[in-house]
């Protein structure tokens, strides 16, 4: 899991964008942090502090705005995640996508 280091770098620190792997990996991560003593707030969404203090919080890539150019999906090895008809509709009013 996610353990803080003296050693750890800015860069270190940052936490990677990651394939969790649905509802079940979701509440395999759950399990995970809270066997590590993590407190992951029981706010129907996933959020928990990392040991840094930053605030995480695990959203569906395919139903938020936030985008990424396909060259940079594929470079992350996540080309095949689409977004959800919502969120490019969503995007497209918005001018955001085409």
């Amino acid at each position: 899991m996610i353990a803080p280091t003296r050693s750890a770098t800015r860069l270190q620190k940052q936490l990677p964008a990651s394939r969790i792997g649905g509802r079940s990996g979701c509440a395999k991560l759950v399990a995970a942090l809270r066997r590590d003593g993590v407190e992951v707030r029981p706010s129907g969404s996933l959020d928990f502090h990392d040991p840094w203090g930053n605030n995480v919080q695990v959203v569906d890539y395919r139903e938020i705005q936030f985008t990424k150019t396909p060259a940079v999906l594929q470079g992350m090895g996540f080309d095949e995640l689409k977004k959800s008809e919502r969120a490019l509709t969503e995007l497209r009013d918005k001018g955001l996508a085409g």
